[in-house]
């Protein structure tokens, strides 16, 4: 059985993908007045997209949290592309956190979704919380100029979408995401 996944984002994009003027450009938008609702709806594609694609379009900060270490070397990080790991804190029954030192494991951000591996002389720590007691916070995006094409088309159909739809409550059909098909990371 597959633990559950406990994935909390801990800081949002600076940047978003793309830029109010082009979000209104592909969606030709001419009020200025909208400029704040079109904003909002950026972010929302964002936020939309990234769900749809399992992915981390531009650099963010997440915290996972692990009932217990694996059994094996490694741990899968969600939300590629995998920068950097910030920390991996083991905590005890008391709830006292300890952090687990960066020379332990080898951050592997060359696969998607990266990976965290155990190094030959290292053993994973004691964690000993009934729940929650692996914690591993991580940075994953990338910067706006490396963000594709197709993920940034994506955002813009899904802006056009939510800017002409905007207050009907439903929910923006399949082929808004068609332009992320390539890029959705695939669960076996």
């Amino acid at each position: 059985m597959t633990e559950p996944l406990r994935l909390s984002l801990v800081t949002e994009p600076t940047e978003l993908p793309v830029t109010l003027g082009e979000a209104k450009l592909h969606a030709r938008i001419d009020e200025d007045a909208d400029n704040a609702a079109v904003m909002g709806f950026i972010k929302a594609a964002r936020e939309l997209a990234e769900t749809y694609t399992r992915k981390a379009f531009v650099t963010q900060t997440w915290q996972m949290f692990l009932d217990d270490f694996p059994a094996c070397s490694e741990i899968e990080l969600p939300r590629p592309p995998l920068s950097s790991v910030t920390h991996v804190k083991a905590y005890d029954d008391a709830d006292a956190a300890t952090v687990f030192a960066s020379s332990n494991y080898f951050v592997d951000t060359a696969t998607q979704p990266g990976r965290l591996v155990l190094r030959d002389a290292a053993s994973w720590p004691d964690a000993e919380r009934v729940a929650n007691a692996v914690e591993v916070q991580f940075i994953a995006g990338t910067t706006v100029d490396l963000v594709p094409q197709a993920i940034k088309q994506g955002i813009f159909n899904l802006v056009a979408w939510l800017y002409e739809h905007r207050g009907d409550g439903m929910e923006p059909p399949d082929a808004c995401y068609a332009p992320l098909v390539g890029e959705r990371i695939w669960l076996v």
